[in-house]
């Protein structure tokens, strides 16, 4: 189970570093074209939206995965594993998220938050306007850097999130767009023969 839980939480990680490398690309095409509040706004959502989606399907599929595996008795059932694994690849964000505290109160360079801002720039939009980079770390408030802090948090709880639902088979998906029962047996039919494909290579 150990291993398991490691392995679900690189292959987290590495969807979270390429959510960042495609919001990062985002954010420069975005703010290019759209200037001011209403650009600086669409932007965040839009990176937003592209690390929640891309975690939560990835932890979503992970525990669907798991399920099949449970109900033939190779795997325990753990609700938490992916609050766990999510925890995990947050890691090194968590300790970002740290050091931008640290510079506020001086222990570390104040500027940092540049280094930060590169590290984490699925978030730049959001940072640039709680701590703007006009003012030293002295005049940006408090609540702007505990804000920049726990956006460390947004990918752990997708994941949580998307793998407790994975592995309860229900789906945002179907609950939104697969209105009439037809619409919604054929989607399930779909769903079993994914699955049963998946138990005969697993």
């Amino acid at each position: 189970m150990i291993k398991h839980l490691f392995k679900t939480a690189l292959s987290l990680f590495g969807k979270l570093l390429i959510a960042k490398f495609f919001a990062f690309v985002l954010s420069v095409t975005l703010l290019m074209a759209l200037s001011g509040l209403i650009g600086s706004i669409l932007t965040q959502f839009c990176a937003f939206m592209l690390v929640v989606v891309l975690l939560y399907s990835s932890a979503w599929e992970i525990g669907d995965k798991d399920a099949n595996m449970a109900s033939i008795g190779r795997r325990k059932r753990d609700a938490l594993l992916g609050l766990k694994a999510g925890l995990i690849a947050a890691v090194p964000d968590l300790a970002l998220g740290i050091m931008l505290l640290l510079s506020k109160g001086g222990a570390i360079s104040e500027r940092f938050s540049v280094l930060y801002s590169l590290l984490n720039c699925n978030y730049l939009p959001l940072q640039q306007a709680l701590l703007p980079p006009t003012l030293t770390a002295a005049e940006q408030s408090w609540a702007g850097y505990v804000i920049m802090a726990l956006t460390a948090l947004i990918a752990p709880m997708c994941a949580a999130f998307g793998y407790a639902l994975g592995l309860n088979r229900t789906s945002i998906s179907e609950i939104l767009f697969y209105h009439t029962p037809e619409s919604r047996a054929r989607h399930e039919e779909r769903l079993k023969a994914r699955r049963q494909k998946r138990r005969f290579h697993a």
